[in-house]
């Protein structure tokens, strides 16, 4: 009877050992997973600096630094608008050309805007110009929106549910859009056409 006890209790610490063991090594492997990851930075505000068009320096609130540790991509300066969200810095007045083709039935969609357009399934009640993608119900109301700075397009995702794609990478942050890119909203993918 006591080796049985004995036994028992040799296997009873042996697997609490092993247990540990795996925890020790599931924890140890997020750290290295977390270590080895970039971090998008939503609170890095940096106010003043110097002015990217005229290269002198500028004491003003209005422009704005947002990047990512370790992105090797090219980074946008953003200004704030009167109703406080952030645009690229630039000159956005001009008219500006986008074509939508969906990639399976070549349906294009089109629209002429000054500044931003937003990209949904149903985007009323904005001042922006809007593109209102018909026949897929997994694209958000509101999914995207694509902006015009100094420097070219820009998109970026409004929290949709299903995420907004470029090129087959997910959107976690602002990025550059170039013409012939392709963009996923949804269950439909489309290629952009800008002018």
């Amino acid at each position: 009877m006591t080796l049985y006890l004995i036994i028992i209790g040799i296997l009873v610490v042996a697997v609490l050992v092993i247990f540990a063991l795996v925890i020790w090594l599931l924890n140890n492997r997020e750290e290295r997973r977390i270590k080895n990851t970039p971090h998008y930075r939503h609170d890095v505000i940096i106010s003043g600096g110097v002015d990217i068009s005229t290269g002198q320096r500028a004491a003003n609130d209005h422009r704005y630094f947002n990047g990512m540790k370790g992105n090797n991509n090219a980074t946008i300066c953003l200004q704030a608008s009167p109703s406080g969200r952030l645009h690229p810095v630039g000159n956005s007045g001009a008219l500006h050309n986008i074509t939508l083709v969906d990639t399976v039935s070549q349906r294009q969609y089109g629209a002429t805007f000054v500044g931003e357009i937003i990209i949904g399934r149903a985007p009323t009640g904005s001042a922006a110009s809007v593109i209102a993608v018909e026949g897929d119900g997994s694209i958000s109301s509101k999914h995207c929106r694509i902006l015009c700075g100094g420097e070219g397009f820009f998109i970026e995702d409004l929290g949709s549910s299903n995420h907004t794609y470029l090129n087959g990478r997910m959107l976690t942050s602002m990025e550059v859009l170039g013409n012939g890119d392709f963009l996923k909203m949804g269950k439909s993918e489309f290629q952009v056409y800008l002018g």
